[in-house]
């Protein structure tokens, strides 16, 4: 620095003086802060009906940005409409929409009509890791039974479904998941019914996690996968018959309730509730 108004910071270890008179320096453990008024940042909102043109902020796709082709706000005015894609278990072509799981205790619900005519054509609410590790609860077609809504729980690519097919009749229906820590279970609403339905056992939550996702080669001694996301609560829809049918999600609801993040389920005569 060079210049008649030239100024110097002295700068002293512990231990050392500024002059043999004073004390040794020190570095502080605490320093106050301004005098300023609080801020809380707001957190997202809870529910979205999808009255906009273009996702909100919190709303993340899988590997693909949001395009005409298998996503639509305009299409079904109020309504995001999704067009059936290829498998959750795809590392390429996913219609998915999900917003990232930010409270250990939570309640998602959402609504959702659709027309599956095959088997192959699935659409509803997923909770998701990763391409092999996620349960969903989704609506579809069963050549005996009809509309149904059937559960599947995917761990490190082994699928299985822990109970059997819910017929649920024609109409919209209302998809809901609770999560309680470790604990999560999903329930349905079909139409003009006011008690939720149980869809399926608790299921165990903690396969949908970093620690889970994370793999390693007993052979090599290196990693095979990395967990590193954390775990998101969503909407999909697939359709392996490649006509790509459409599944409209009329709105989403997420309430965080941390102080119920261990808490019981219970189910009473007049429906589950967490």
């Amino acid at each position: 620095m060079t210049g008649a108004n030239r100024s110097s910071v002295a700068v002293f270890a512990a231990g050392e003086r500024s002059d043999p008179g004073e004390e040794p320096a020190a570095p502080r453990t605490t320093v106050p802060g301004p005098a300023l008024p609080p801020t809380p940042f707001p957190g997202p909102p809870a529910r979205d009906d999808f009255d906009a043109p273009d996702l909100g902020p919190l709303w993340s796709t899988l590997r693909r940005h949001p395009s005409r082709d298998w996503l639509s706000l305009t299409e079904r005015p109020g309504h995001l409409r999704l067009r059936g894609a290829q498998s959750l278990g795809s590392t390429h072509h996913q219609s998915l929409v999900a917003r990232r799981q930010q409270s250990p205790g939570l309640t998602f619900t959402t609504a959702m009509s659709a027309e599956p005519g095959s088997p192959l054509q699935m659409s509803g609410l997923v909770h998701y890791y990763n391409s092999t590790l996620w349960h969903y609860l989704h609506l579809t077609w069963d050549e005996a039974l009809g509309r149904v809504v059937r559960l599947g729980v995917c761990d490190h690519g082994a699928y299985r479904e822990p109970c059997a097919p819910l017929p649920v009749g024609d109409g919209p229906l209302e998809l809901r998941l609770a999560v309680r820590g470790e604990r999560a279970r999903f329930s349905v609403r079909p139409p003009g019914q006011d008690a939720w339905q149980p869809a399926g056992p608790e299921l165990d939550t903690s396969p949908l996690s970093d620690e889970n996702a994370t793999q390693g080669d007993p052979d090599t001694g290196h990693f095979r996968t990395w967990g590193f996301t954390g775990a998101f609560i969503g909407l999909c829809a697939q359709d392996l018959t490649g006509a790509g049918a459409p599944a409209d999600f009329d709105w989403t609801e997420c309430r965080a309730d941390p102080s119920r993040s261990g808490s019981t389920m219970t189910t009473r005569r007049n429906g589950w509730q967490g």
